[in-house]
């Protein structure tokens, strides 16, 4: 009997010593083998609630109605972009059905100056893969002649379409303060944080350099909403010169 106890008092000691002389890695290993297939359940609920979570915040953000773009070397303050998404909203249809009328306006913003070569690059981008997917009934721009001639976006005001290699004319653009509706409305004014202070600016200043040139809709991009992207943009260009 003794001799039991006393191998049974080496099997102990034998255990204990081993324990106390595994490493960090075997302790690891011998963790994880207990316990991955909780960690492996406790990651994949994570998963399915963070989908869940971003499924239902993309799904509760409104579609617009309409898109719009802005280009420029020097991008529009949001409030101004937001007051005029508000008015242009104002001569728009429920399109989607959702009980109110959105109009987006996406800015994109091309300065060499302002931005990295990177992040120039990367808006250029961006507009580019745009051109594929929205369906802009217009664009606001600093520079519609570039714009023209390196992106080929703009249709004539009546809806014609520019035969390829057409060189950037006048006749492709409307300036914003030629067109009363435009220049007419009530946009209100911003701050603009200047050196010292902040600077109360209309934004109808801000907007009558710029120009509105109507959006080219290929074939490829047939849809229901035409007729309405096309009634938009005659009430937003009523009685341009």
């Amino acid at each position: 009997m003794a001799s039991e106890y006393l191998l049974k008092q080496a099997k102990q000691q034998s255990a204990q010593t081993e324990e106390r002389e595994r490493t960090p890695k075997e302790k690891w290993k011998n963790w994880w083998d207990y316990n991955k297939r909780f960690v492996l359940i406790g990651l994949a609920l994570a998963a399915l609630i963070g989908y869940a979570v971003w499924d239902s915040v993309v799904n509760a953000l409104p579609e617009p109605d309409y898109q719009m773009a802005y280009v420029g070397e020097m991008g529009l303050p949001d409030d101004t972009v937001n007051a005029l998404e508000s008015a242009l909203a104002e001569k728009g249809q429920d399109l989607n059905g959702d009980g109110e009328v959105l109009v987006q306006i996406e800015q994109y913003v091309l300065s060499s100056q302002m931005e990295s070569a990177q992040t120039l690059l990367g808006t250029q981008a961006r507009l580019t893969g745009d051109f594929s997917t929205s369906q802009f009934v217009c664009f606001f721009l600093e520079d519609p002649a570039s714009f023209q001639e390196k992106y080929g976006m703009l249709a004539y005001p009546d809806g014609r379409i520019p035969e390829e290699d057409t060189a950037p004319s006048e006749e492709l653009w409307l300036a914003w303060k030629d067109c009363p509706v435009l220049a007419g409305m009530d946009l209100g004014s911003v701050n603009l944080s200047g050196t010292e202070q902040e600077i109360l600016v209309e934004n109808q200043q801000l907007l009558s350099e710029i120009s509105i040139g109507r959006g080219v809709f290929m074939d490829g991009w047939k849809s229901e909403n035409l007729d309405a992207y096309a009634a938009l943009w005659e009430a937003m260009t009523e009685g341009a010169k």
